[in-house]
């Protein structure tokens, strides 16, 4: 026999772990892309200066 109940929590469980796993996801995505756009930027902005 199916507990209904219980399916329903264990869905709703899966659910938030999925969404929190997706915007951590995402989260890390834009750290790493502002650092290294920052360094990129740094690299690019010291060669501007003067080691052409």
């Amino acid at each position: 026999m199916i507990n209904y109940g219980a399916s329903y929590v264990i869905q709703g469980l899966i659910a938030l772990i999925a969404k929190a796993l997706y915007l951590w996801f995402i989260t890390t995505a834009v750290v790493l892309i502002i650092v290294i756009a920052m360094l990129f930027v740094r690299n690019y902005w010291r060669v501007l200066k003067g080691k052409y």
